[in-house]
Formats: structure tokens, C-alpha cells, sequence
């Protein structure tokens, strides 16, 4: 009888691990790239392109993105990124602490400051005429939802942890006015098991390349360390104590006067 019930358990298993491997050949999600996009579009004051989209559910749910890009009004690429990828393991869920992996690599973000003090990166965000009095109303809509949840979605949300990956990553600065330039290569940044209910961790590693004026120049490698102990009364989240520690003991800043 137990051979009888353990080959029968294996079997259900393999029949849940090949229809969850066949999803991708019958659900493309590609498909909706262009309502992904025209919904982004209103909230974009410039051009957003997204690449290719795919699924897998092999080992969990995996969705890649084959690279994104933020350009401003005149096709200046602001925000850009080689590829993009979000992963859910099955077992997360099963075992009521749902993982979340967002994995970019090789982003590349340009920030400049023109001569009349505005910001490119912030000149993107577009509020769509309406938009405001929508979302009050949206809020109080979502307060009356979230009071309605079961008690369990709230602690599934709690348990939830979220880990962070970011590879090589560029920023570069500039401003227009003083002159000023500044470039962040190579960045690294994780963040492991990302969470509201324990303490967490996560590193930043970078080259900085600071260029003040024309006289000063701040350079070399920089490490920050960083844990977040979330401050919980009950169910609910109040607040939380950030500690950041960084070391600058290879950062060198030299005059050329």
C-alpha cells in the first residue's frame, strides 16, 4: 500500500513539474509587451523601450527581459539595461515565505543638470493631467481593500523576502553650470533576503571618478556596508533602524593646482 501511495505521490509530482515546465510554449508572455509599454508611456515624459520577454518555470517562476531603455524628449538614453530578471522559486510559496529575486545587469544611468537647474532624470517623470485626484481616490480605495484582506495575506506579505542583485552598473553625472562630473563604475550592489520582519543586510561596491571644477579629483574604490533591523509592533511595520558603514581608506582626492 505505501509503495502504492509513493508512486502515486511521484507521479503527481512529475505531471505538476512538466505542466508547470510547458507553460511558457502556450502562455507568451511577449504578447503583452505592448500593453506593458503603452500603460508606462502616459507616466514617461520621453521615449521607454522594453526587449523581449520570456517565461520559464523550470525551478520556479523566471521572467527575463532582453533590455530596457529610458531615452528624454530628444532620444538621449537616461536609464538603460542589458537585461532584467525576476525569479520566484515554487518552494517559497509552499513553505508560506514567498522569495522575490530581481536580478540587473550591466544598467547604465546618465544623470545631467542643465543651465536652468532641472534635472533630466526627474524631468522624465510625467504626471498625466488627472492623475493626482485619481490616486487619492485609488489610495482610499486600496486602504478599504487592505482593511477587507484575509489575515493571512498580510502575514504572506510580512514573511515575504525580497533579494536584490545589481552587476555591473554605470552611473555617470554631470552639471552643465559648475562643470562638475562625476562617474561611478563597476557598481555592485546585494541585498539578501530582503525583509519586514528580520534584520537585513546588503553591500554596495563601486570606482568613484568625482571631478570638482577643474581643480579638484576624488577617486578610487568604495565599499558600503549597510543592515536595516525593522521595528515592529504586532502586524505592523514602525519604522526601523539603518546603519551604513563605508570604507574610504582607498578614495584619493588630488588638486591639479
Amino acid at each position: 500500500v505505501f509503495r502504492k501511495i509513493l508512486i502515486s505521490f511521484l507521479v503527481f509530482v512529475a505531471v505538476i513539474i512538466l505542466s508547470l515546465g510547458s507553460l511558457p510554449l502556450w502562455l507568451r508572455v511577449d504578447h503583452y509587451r505592448p500593453q506593458f509599454v503603452k500603460a508606462v508611456a502616459p507616466y514617461v515624459n520621453g521615449k521607454f523601450e522594453v526587449g523581449k520577454l520570456s517565461l520559464s518555470c523550470w525551478s520556479g517562476l523566471k521572467v527575463s527581459v532582453a533590455g530596457l531603455n529610458l531615452m528624454d524628449p530628444s532620444g538621449a538614453s537616461v536609464v538603460s539595461s542589458e537585461n532584467i530578471e525576476l525569479k520566484i522559486p515554487f518552494l517559497s510559496f509552499l513553505g508560506g515565505r514567498p522569495s522575490l529575486t530581481v536580478v540587473l545587469k550591466a544598467p547604465q544611468i546618465r544623470i545631467s543638470k542643465n543651465q536652468n537647474g532641472k534635472i533630466n532624470l526627474i524631468e522624465l517623470i510625467n504626471v498625466p493631467v488627472g492623475a493626482e485626484s485619481k490616486e487619492i481616490g485609488n489610495e482610499k480605495e486600496a486602504t478599504k481593500k487592505d482593511s477587507e484582506q484575509p489575515f493571512w495575506f498580510g502575514r504572506f506579505i510580512t514573511n515575504a523576502e525580497l533579494n536584490f542583485s545589481l552587476a555591473d552598473a554605470d552611473v555617470y553625472y554631470e552639471d552643465l553650470v559648475s562643470q562638475e562630473k562625476q562617474q561611478y563604475k563597476s557598481i555592485q550592489a546585494e541585498a539578501k533576503s530582503f525583509s519586514l520582519n528580520k534584520p537585513s543586510n546588503f553591500k554596495v561596491s563601486l570606482l568613484l571618478e568625482s571631478r570638482m571644477g577643474s581643480d579638484w579629483k576624488v577617486q578610487g574604490p568604495l565599499v558600503v556596508l549597510g543592515s536595516f533591523q525593522p521595528k515592529r509592533m504586532g502586524e505592523s511595520l514602525h519604522g526601523g533602524k539603518l546603519e551604513i558603514k563605508a570604507n574610504l581608506d582607498k578614495i584619493s582626492i588630488d588638486s591639479s593646482t
